[in-house]
């Protein structure tokens, strides 16, 4: 009870109320992106599935990015091939966080001041994990036209570096064409 101990005796009832809200309100406002995030992934899955009986023969930039495109997630399948083509190595994409709240590439690349300032405008953080890891994020939305277009736009702030990036050497990627060589 407000005011007679435990962990919520020295707040009023308005912040009481607030922090009641934020615990209730969380998991069911991440619920959908749990629930997208699981429908893209076994679209995904499915459609791997069906790539690996039709050709499972993967192409010189598939092998390079140490997936079959069908193994990308739609939102942003264009935008990581955008990333890796003009020359920014990316590890993962897609769905990230504990419910699926934050779209995320990653990878060994970096950028510079004017292209972070422009992400920053357009809603996008650009974080640096390590010397070289970045994250580029931002928030899920539920309509996955918008994520697209959102990635696209990423992609194409992007300055082309002139030549394809080197090969993802994440454990899937390298695993990918360990399997299909």
């Amino acid at each position: 009870m407000i005011g007679e101990g435990g962990e919520n005796a020295n707040i009023g009832p308005k912040q009481f109320i607030k922090k009641a809200f934020y615990f209730v309100e969380t998991p069911i406002r991440n619920r959908r992106f749990e629930k997208l995030r699981a429908e893209v992934n076994r679209e995904v899955d499915k459609n791997v599935l069906l790539r690996i009986r039709t050709n499972p023969h993967p192409t010189e930039e598939e092998y390079r990015l140490g997936s079959f495109f069908e193994g990308l997630e739609p939102q942003v399948a264009h935008a990581v091939r955008e990333f890796n083509r003009k020359g920014y190595q990316t590890s993962s994409s897609g769905f990230y966080g504990n419910y699926g709240e934050i779209q995320v590439i990653d990878g060994h690349f970096e950028l510079g001041e004017p292209i972070i300032k422009q992400l920053n405008e357009i809603g996008v953080k650009y974080v640096k994990k390590g010397l070289t890891w970045v994250w580029i994020q931002f928030d899920t939305n539920k309509d996955m036209k918008l994520m697209k277009e959102k990635w696209d736009q990423i992609a194409s702030l992007l300055p082309d570096k002139g030549k394809p990036a080197d090969p993802s050497l994440n454990d899937g990627s390298e695993s990918f064409r360990k399997k299909y060589k």
